[in-house]
């Protein structure tokens, strides 16, 4: 799609010389908790009252058998529940985070250009990243039910069975304890989901201006995977090695590949090299910073 310019914009365009620093892009605040905060109250309506019904009934001394019947009756409400739910909350997740990264990227656009650029980005591109970001959240929402209960009745199997529960709780400490550590899985999907779709729509919004470049950029503090003397000084699997890749320049069209002379000659990345762009491993809060080529961008662009 076209970058839509007036004559004086494009005038202004052509004659820069140098341009600011391009902002990062930053993870959105407000999207990120109102999506927690709707699971959170979907929680309190459909899984908190079953969990109180459970804990009631383990407390009255019921039955393996009439434990695991009540359980199977909540797992079949609360997936329908979530079901019913989950498209409504993603659905609204999704438009306050599309609307937060657009102003933001304008904004930054506007203040490494020094003027005004209005592309057209409801393209296909951004749909299907849309979509995409939609379908894995919605369906992490909707798992919650199935996993939480399932934990639960894990737990009162073992505890018919005589098997411990761990670190010694007693079945209803550990009921309480499966509930916190759900609680804490929704807000984990809250900032991971919110996360990754802002990372997705930055590569899609810089592709439709021309960036093919950018280098890659940590927040440069204890918690970068890979970094010496850090929190976690050792990549892993999970989250490969970010410290490594602070400063070098990568290509949307290719996560296998980086280049330390600013992309010049292309190298494969290591072993330890993630194979894939900023936050798109679970919690990343590295980001992309744009490489600009003017040239580019005035060849999208369109007179209006």
């Amino acid at each position: 799609m076209p970058i839509i310019l007036d004559p004086l914009q494009m005038k202004k365009l052509r004659g820069k010389k140098r341009l600011r620093k391009p902002r990062p892009d930053k993870v959105p605040v407000r999207p990120e908790g109102e999506l927690a905060k709707r699971m959170n109250q979907l929680w309190e309506r459909v899984l908190f009252p079953a969990t109180e019904r459970i804990k009631r009934l383990v407390e009255a001394g019921a039955t393996p058998s009439e434990l695991a019947s009540v359980i199977e009756q909540a797992m079949r409400q609360a997936e329908f529940e979530y079901n019913l739910a989950a498209e409504d909350i993603v659905w609204r997740w999704r438009l306050s985070l599309e609307q937060d990264t657009r102003l933001a990227f304008v904004k930054g656009l506007r203040a490494s250009l020094g003027v005004d650029i209005s592309a057209i980005f409801e393209d296909q591109p951004l749909a299907d990243a849309l979509a995409m970001a939609g379908m894995e959240a919605a369906n992490l929402i909707k798992t919650i039910p199935s996993d939480y209960l399932g934990q639960v009745a894990r737990a009162v199997a073992d505890n018919f069975t005589g098997v411990p529960q761990p670190e010694n709780r007693n079945l209803l400490q550990q009921i309480q304890h499966i509930g916190g550590v759900t609680d804490k899985r929704a807000k984990l999907i809250a900032r991971d989901q919110t996360a990754k779709l802002t990372g997705a729509l930055t590569r899609v919004r810089q592709q439709s201006i021309g960036v093919d470049l950018y280098t890659w950029r940590t927040v440069q503090d204890e918690r970068v995977v890979g970094r010496p003397g850090g929190n976690y000084p050792i990549g892993s699997k999970r989250h490969s090695n970010h410290h490594i890749m602070e400063g070098l320049y990568c290509r949307w069209d290719d996560p296998t590949v980086y280049s330390t002379d600013k992309g010049r000659t292309w190298l494969k990345r290591t072993q330890e090299m993630p194979k894939n762009h900023p936050k798109d491993d679970i919690q990343c809060r590295c980001h992309a910073a744009p490489v600009i080529d003017l040239e580019k961008i005035l060849e999208k662009a369109r007179v209006s």
